[in-house]
């Protein structure tokens, strides 16, 4: 928790009994890339409500480090409760991955999950949400940030039992400057996509300005010659 200016202690407690909820019977923090839950749990969820880290004022992180997992080195059990392990970037495209196929294996049916997906509102196709086969999409509710960015309240339910078998279906990209890396067929960073086809469309648009302007002249560095 922190200090707020009025010097009050605010934390996640306190912020249940400003809105006169009932206090969470617990809290658990862990990395969403790694679950904890124990093999074979599943369908403990009634909802999943969540902010996905977008990368732009903070990026996500995961655990992991830069070395594979098979030379990582184990942490000795006396050290483990002061261990504080190495973190690896984690892109937005990567956390909807794991997001959609947590929701799937443990929502309830009828459960539902809600976030929060960024968009370029002049470039925004409904073929750019990920999709799961367990999940259908309830609403999609669009909420304008500037004139060029906006984000979008995603919620989805669960009408099927979860089958490991059936993989979050991401975004194809359509972006030459950007490759495919990561081994599951998410794509990258749907930020850097959102981004990447926004400052596609500037270019050929500021092209387009420039030829009506002035046809026939040549274009150094932006301006006329």
């Amino acid at each position: 928790g922190k200090t707020n200016k009025r010097g009050r202690y605010s934390d996640v407690w306190s912020n249940f009994a400003d809105y006169g909820f009932d206090a969470p019977v617990g809290l658990c923090r862990y990395d969403a890339h790694r679950p904890p839950l124990r093999p074979g749990l599943e369908e403990i969820f009634d909802c999943i409500l969540c902010d996905p880290p977008y990368g732009v004022r903070a990026g996500g992180r995961k655990s992991g480090g830069r070395k594979p997992k098979e030379l990582q080195k184990e942490i000795p059990e006396e050290k483990r409760s002061t261990h504080i392990p190495s973190t690896a970037p984690y892109t937005l495209s990567e956390c909807l991955f794991d997001l959609l196929k947590f929701a799937a294996k443990y929502l309830k049916i009828d459960g539902r999950i809600i976030y929060w997906l960024p968009t370029a509102i002049d470039t925004y196709r409904d073929e750019d949400l990920p999709t799961h086969p367990c999940l259908t999409l309830v609403a999609n509710s669009e909420q304008l940030l500037t004139r060029r960015w906006g984000r979008r309240l995603i919620t989805m339910k669960k009408h099927r039992a979860y089958d490991a078998s059936l993989p979050v279906q991401m975004p194809k990209l359509d972006c030459p400057d950007m490759k495919d890396n990561n081994a599951q067929g998410s794509a990258p960073s749907l930020r850097e996509h959102v981004m990447c086809k926004q400052s596609s469309e500037d270019k050929e648009a500021l092209k387009r300005k420039n030829k009506e302007s002035v046809p026939g002249r040549a274009l150094y560095r932006g301006k006329h010659c």
